[in-house]
């Protein structure tokens, strides 16, 4: 487990080492709901044009009502590739500890893209739509696509809200539909955003369906590096007193080469 998080955090100095960080393009990073960063809800947005975020979570941990405790640090490296779609790809490590045994792996590897439709205006709300391969890295395992659409809709001053709705198949997909909704508010003098979501899934094969809450925070460090944490419960089904808790860190930079007029 430490030899892992070390590993993480050494691919984030690397990672800075290579970039050239630019203030500009993260000023406002905290305001930006990304998948899992800590909810599973995210907003309609992608990351800026040019850009790089390396999203990393040494701490993920969770536990079943059955006392298997898990941990799962991830690692996501995210670009925009054009105004209003960015590509990302990740993958976690899974250790998971049932009673004396302890098994490690490594999860799935995550192929995603995100594209903004349109952006909020007067009447419509901002909408996009995410596409994500999960990738097995053990031979035993099937491919699973999901395909989501969001909304994002600013309802009073700080306040947003989020509609997210998501379509699995595959052989090995974990479930064959999710939903949730979620809420942020911004207090823009503290570089913080509050975060509260609610979702339902149905789990492939599952005869009810499970229902999660989560509550969160981003917060800005610096121009450059957003921290998030969150916790997390099931309510009913097989994930009922199910809980999760979770630690991340943002990078963003950008890479002077790949820029307009960028010199190597």
């Amino acid at each position: 487990m430490h030899r892992t998080s070390f590993l993480i955090l050494a691919f984030l100095v690397a990672a800075g080492g290579f970039g050239v960080p630019t203030p500009a393009l993260a000023q406002t990073d905290f305001y930006n709901l990304d998948k899992e960063r800590p909810l599973r809800v995210e907003d309609a947005y992608t990351a800026k044009r040019w850009a790089f975020e390396l999203q990393a979570s040494p701490f993920t941990l969770s536990q079943d009502r059955n006392g298997v405790l898990r941990y799962q640090p991830s690692l996501e490296l995210k670009h925009g590739l054009l105004p209003g779609l960015d590509a990302s790809v990740g993958v976690a490590l899974d250790r998971v500890r049932d009673g004396s045994e302890t098994q490690t792996s490594l999860g799935e590897v995550d192929l995603s893209a995100l594209l903004n439709l349109w952006v909020e205006g007067a009447t419509l709300p901002a909408a996009g739509i995410r596409v994500t391969a999960h990738l097995p890295t053990e031979s035993d395992h099937g491919t699973s696509l999901e395909v989501k659409g969001i909304l994002t809709r600013t309802l009073a001053g700080p306040v947003r809200a989020h509609l997210n709705g998501a379509w699995v198949v595959g052989d090995d997909a974990s479930e064959d539909w999710w939903t949730g909704v979620a809420l942020d508010w911004v207090l823009p003098f503290h570089h913080t955003l509050l975060l509260v979501e609610g979702w339902m899934s149905e789990p492939e094969g599952a005869d009810r369906r499970t229902l999660h809450s989560t509550v969160g925070a981003r917060y800005q460090v610096s121009p450059t590096v957003v921290l998030d944490v969150g916790a997390g419960r099931g309510w009913s089904g097989d994930h009922r007193q199910d809980w999760t808790l979770t630690l991340g860190v943002t990078h963003e930079f950008g890479v002077r080469s790949l820029m307009p007029g960028g010199t190597r």
